[in-house]
């Protein structure tokens, strides 16, 4: 027998093994031209050259004929429960992916081509694999049949592709289909979070193989509900009855498919039964904390936290003055921000007075509970007085007397007091941590009349000087001596 023979009777059984195998082609998606971009052409020239190669090719009108009768746009919808039915129903034995992932023109003339096969069995992938062209990397010896167009590289890396398959599809993997005649695409729960066990509204979103199933029932702790078929394709809805004990619950799906056949889904979803108001907490960040009140002079920061994870419906913030007045009020339907900053200012944006203050944060989740959590603050201005000065006789001699301002809730941490001469000469300083404080005036000082200034710092960071009038050194009276001057120093430090 001629070695010619022996190839002739080889390339007839690869040809027949080849044309015993239909392929279905799906349409090339084109990564280089967008995210749904697809190539038509080089969908019906892949179609070629496979049954050049003896491959029999599901007609490409067939094949778009059943995306659009079951709205698929891409190749990327294809999951293995599509490639079964679309095999079933195009009488293919397998469905194959092609994606372009790179591709260049003129100079620089390259292609890159990436394919899955899909078993038209089991759905499962069976074979895949990778062809990159380059018109440079792809010229044959002596430079016959030189590659010289963009179409000359493209023929070329396709027949390599449907040589390559060809090669294969002997050696391909026999494989039973192992995941069930359905997918459920989608569950929908709403609310995720009742109390007292109020119904929930549960929506299943599933594909069938083949016929769909005689009805689908939904399975609770609280009983059984069967769906009923919405007007969306694919899709089961119905009212679920819940239980009313607090905690997380499951929901089971069961398929009924006849008398003698169910599948069942065990822990499809899950609702949750909170019968108790969100625990709410309010962490303030700065500020300083006195007598379970927290003192600021610029603004402070306060930090909303839920101690539980639980979807919240919306939220409310009020902010009252000491006489219960609203001042200021800000919400939301969403979840708490991560993030609040009061400036000390009303809905207007103007700055407040010195004063106690309430903030008071209301959540309700969405099943309807509610709760609030108050929290107190003082607003100190930056120049605000800190220090009550007074000129006393206490047995003839003179003394200046410190107190704190009234309503003063930041204590004074260090003040600094200094005598001066009308002409502007110092001549006595003083420094303290304590109020109130009694200093006494030296009697050497030889002047009638001296200016007073106390340089005062709280606990927030807020530095202010006050500056007095004349004191008068002479014995026949007491006086207050305090003027607060017109431009007072300060500066806030958190």
């Amino acid at each position: 027998m001629s070695s010619c023979f022996i190839c002739l009777i080889v390339s007839a059984l690869l040809v027949t093994s080849a044309s015993a195998y239909r392929l279905t082609v799906m349409p090339v998606h084109d990564l280089t031209a967008s995210r749904s971009g697809l190539d038509v052409t080089l969908t019906k020239q892949l179609s070629d050259v496979f049954q050049q190669q003896g491959l029999d090719v599901v007609p490409y009108q067939k094949m778009l004929a059943f995306l659009v009768d079951n709205s698929i746009r891409r190749s990327g919808e294809i999951d293995s429960l599509t490639a079964r039915r679309m095999a079933q129903q195009l009488n293919s034995d397998g469905v194959l992916l092609t994606t372009i992932t790179e591709r260049a023109i003129h100079r620089q003339s390259k292609i890159a081509l990436t394919l899955v096969l899909l078993d038209g069995e089991s759905g499962e992938q069976i074979w895949g694999a990778t062809v990159c062209d380059h018109i440079n990397d792809s010229q044959p010896l002596l430079g016959i049949g030189r590659l010289e167009t963009d179409g000359d590289l493209k023929q070329h890396s396709l027949r390599t592709t449907a040589a390559l398959l060809s090669a294969k599809i002997p050696d391909l993997p026999q494989r039973e289909a192992s995941l069930p005649d359905y997918r459920i695409t989608d569950i929908d729960l709403k609310p995720v979070l009742v109390r007292n066990g109020n119904p929930v509204f549960c929506r299943v979103q599933i594909k069938f193989l083949n016929q769909a199933p005689t009805y689908l029932e939904v399975e609770t702790s609280a009983g059984s509900t069967i769906l009923r078929k919405s007007r969306i394709p694919n899709c089961y809805e119905g009212q679920v009855a819940t239980s009313p004990r607090n905690g997380s619950h499951p929901v089971h799906l069961k398929i009924h498919w006849s008398k003698d056949k169910l599948d069942t889904v065990d822990n499809l979803t899950r609702y949750h039964v909170a019968n108790t108001p969100p625990p709410l907490k309010m962490h303030v960040t700065t500020g300083l904390n006195i007598e379970e009140t927290y003192a600021f002079s610029d603004s402070v920061v306060i930090l909303p936290r839920l101690e539980e994870d639980r979807p919240l419906d919306r939220w409310q913030l009020m902010i009252k003055d000491r006489e219960g007045k609203t001042i200021l009020t800000e919400g939301k339907n969403a979840s708490l921000p991560e993030r609040l900053e009061w400036r000390g200012t009303d809905a207007y944006n103007h700055r407040l007075e010195t004063g106690r203050y309430t903030m008071i944060m209301q959540v309700w989740d969405v099943a309807g509970n509610r709760n609030q959590v108050a929290t107190k603050f003082y607003l100190q201005p930056a120049n605000q007085d800190m220090i009550n000065i007074s000129q006393v006789q206490i047995d003839g001699k003179n003394y200046l007397k410190l107190l704190p301002a009234q309503d003063q809730l930041v204590p004074v941490e260090q003040w600094s007091l200094e005598l001066e001469t009308p002409e502007g000469n110092s001549v006595y300083n003083k420094t303290g941590w304590e109020l109130p404080s009694l200093v006494a005036i030296p009697v050497n000082l030889e002047a009638d009349r001296l200016i007073c200034s106390v340089q005062a710092l709280d606990r927030l960071g807020n530095n202010v000087e006050i500056k007095t009038a004349q004191l008068d050194m002479s014995n026949d009276h007491e006086r207050v001596a305090q003027r607060p001057s017109q431009n007072s120093l300060w500066s806030a430090d958190f």
